[in-house]
């Protein structure tokens, strides 16, 4: 039998399976927060936690878009699948505007969106993403989704991508790329 009490966690569910208790990440936390704080802050709060090794970006590359029709689900709100395509969108927006090629292969390896307000009908919002750090064949990613005009949070998540080569196997992330990031960083870091 399971119980909605903090303090008694049961070990098993009706059906037999264990209860893993699940910690709400504190970057989540962070983010509901945000609700009543400016854009700005709303960018930053969440900055000092995933920085790594401090080898990405610590502001956010934004777009600007608006809800389209086909995006509703029998709600009129945004289905949940479309975020990750919004995420998809917005991380090869960033990496043409970094520069890198546009035959680039990815391949998401991981993905985790937390949904935190619903997005409705002519709903304009705001596309965050940055690249918060990489690894010799991956790329780690953060998206946040913020309703225009007063920045509510609606989605935040993370992805990772592996670059591959041309048989579609993981590659290493060569100097040159690495070189194209860290010259878009200086020229954009004062932005």
């Amino acid at each position: 039998m399971l119980h909605n009490s903090l303090t008694h966690v049961t070990t098993q569910t009706a059906f037999g399976f264990p209860v893993v208790p699940r910690k709400r990440p504190p970057l989540v936390r962070s983010c509901d927060r945000l609700s009543h704080r400016s854009a700005r802050s709303c960018a930053f709060a969440v900055n000092n936690r995933l920085t790594g090794n401090g080898k990405g970006m610590s502001w956010f590359f934004e777009l600007e878009q608006e809800v389209r029709e086909y995006e509703l689900d029998q709600f009129g709100v945004v289905n949940n699948a479309i975020y990750s395509n919004l995420c998809e969108y917005a991380t090869y927006k960033l990496l043409y505007e970094i520069g890198f090629d546009a035959d680039i292969k990815l391949a998401v390896s991981d993905a985790t969106i937390k949904y935190i307000s619903p997005l409705k009908r002519k709903d304009r919002y705001l596309l965050k993403l940055r690249l918060y750090d990489y690894s010799t064949t991956r790329f780690f990613f953060e998206d946040q989704v913020c309703r225009l005009p007063d920045h509510k949070p609606i989605a935040w998540g993370t992805a990772t991508l592996v670059l591959l080569d041309e048989k579609l196997r993981p590659t290493r992330i060569t100097p040159s790329m690495i070189s194209q990031f860290n010259k878009y960083l200086q020229t954009h870091k004062n932005n």
